[in-house]
């Protein structure tokens, strides 16, 4: 039997982590592993999602509550001067693992622990969503961070990505390590068509407003809420919704808050915090997704699974899936002004078609069965140790 880690240190719980959750579920009722789940003890979702399980998981999982998101101080000396924390080695060195696998949002994510336990001799898989560079991603010295991160890359020994383009990312950046796909899936079951005037009426939404959602982490780097609402400002009079409701919390919560405040956009916009997904999806006409980049997010199959259109930015996962007119290049008002006149009603049949289309292929039992299979594989080939894996 493999003894397998799962690691995250993030404070946040966001789609990454619910699908982690999914391969944890999968993972405990694999016979090939004893299961251990290293977390942030900040993210009380986390606690929340373990204690969702079934009791005879709960009773297989051994957890560790001592990850803490790292400094950048930290990371900056792990990639300038190679230099890793002799505590975390010594962590790594004592904890009774075979094989870690670290649950990156970024490659940066994680990244010093993950050397420790290479360094302690651990096997290393990284699971990570998306791998685009820094610079593509408009980040503050983005090239920089690019020609720095090239090393971390060779720090798994082993990656699982969710979609074929992600893989295509990695090897492109120099990624040679063996690479498995496994494809986000949702509960179809859980996700449906429903009563809009029941669900408004449970959340206390009009009954006769035109809502535009907006569901997902608050991050104006990667979500792009800060365009979004600038582009509710300018040309909310032009498109056939007259409320524009933001879902969930982040890092830029706060900011998003005080520019509606400074634009007097109260009266037409609403910022809920956090709110059960299952809830709020019944009562939109229409999901938004203005992302710089993504993978493939669980918010868009969620959505159309709820018989709603989505409309996005022409980019990743959204690219793959939804129909081209639904589609605009990301940050082009007259483009996105285009596509949301022209998005079809809810349940119309062009979204029960494409409902019908994915349905079979995005499901979480699929993804649970291809997560632990691709696991087992990975942890089947035969390695040899040769050190830290940064690079002379």
């Amino acid at each position: 039997m493999i003894r397998l880690t799962l690691y995250d240190d993030s404070a946040e719980f966001g789609g990454h982590q619910v699908m982690a959750h999914a391969a944890l579920r999968s993972l405990l009722r694999h016979p090939a592993f004893s299961v251990t789940l290293v977390y942030n003890s900040a993210n009380t979702l986390w606690v929340e999602a373990v204690e969702r399980l079934e009791e005879a998981d709960r009773n297989r999982l051994n957890l560790v509550a001592t990850a803490r998101p790292e400094n950048r101080l930290a990371r900056c000396r792990l990639r300038l001067s190679r230099v890793i924390p002799p505590r975390l080695i010594r962590f790594w060195t004592n904890h009774p693992a075979d094989a870690v696998l670290f649950i990156q949002n970024s490659v940066e994510q994680g990244c010093v622990s993950l050397a420790a336990a290479r360094a302690a001799g651990k096997r290393i898989f990284s699971y990570i969503p998306l791998y685009h560079g820094f610079a593509q991603m408009e980040a503050r010295f983005g090239e920089m961070r690019d020609a720095f991160n090239r090393s971390l890359l060779d720090l798994p020994h082993a990656y699982i990505t969710i979609t074929r383009s992600m893989a295509e990312g990695l090897r492109r950046r120099g990624a040679d390590q063996p690479i498995e796909i496994v494809e986000n899936g949702i509960d179809w079951d859980l996700f449906q068509p429903a009563s809009r005037e029941a669900a408004r009426a449970k959340l206390g939404w009009s009954a006769s407003e035109r809502i535009l959602g907006q569901v997902g982490r608050i991050d104006f780097t990667q979500k792009a809420q800060d365009f979004l609402l600038r582009f509710w400002e300018e040309h909310r009079s032009e498109i056939r919704f007259n409320r524009l409701v933001f879902v969930g919390t982040g890092p830029d919560f706060q900011r998003l808050a005080r520019l509606v405040r400074k634009a007097g956009l109260a009266d037409t916009v609403t910022l809920t915090g956090w709110v059960d997904p299952v809830e709020v999806y019944p009562a939109l006409d229409a999901l938004i997704i203005p992302s710089r980049y993504e993978g493939l997010p669980l918010v868009m199959l969620e959505a159309i699974a709820c018989g709603l259109p989505v409309a996005a930015s022409d980019r990743d996962g959204m690219a793959d899936v939804l129909p081209h007119g639904w589609r605009y290049p990301a940050f082009d008002d007259a483009a996105l002004v285009r596509v949301l006149r022209v998005l079809p009603r809810p349940g119309a049949n062009e979204i029960e078609t494409l409902r019908a289309r994915l349905i079979a292929h995005y499901r979480l039992e699929r993804f649970e069965q291809g997560f632990a299979g691709a696991l087992q594989r990975l942890s089947e080939i035969p390695w040899i140790e040769g050190g830290s894996g940064l690079g002379s």
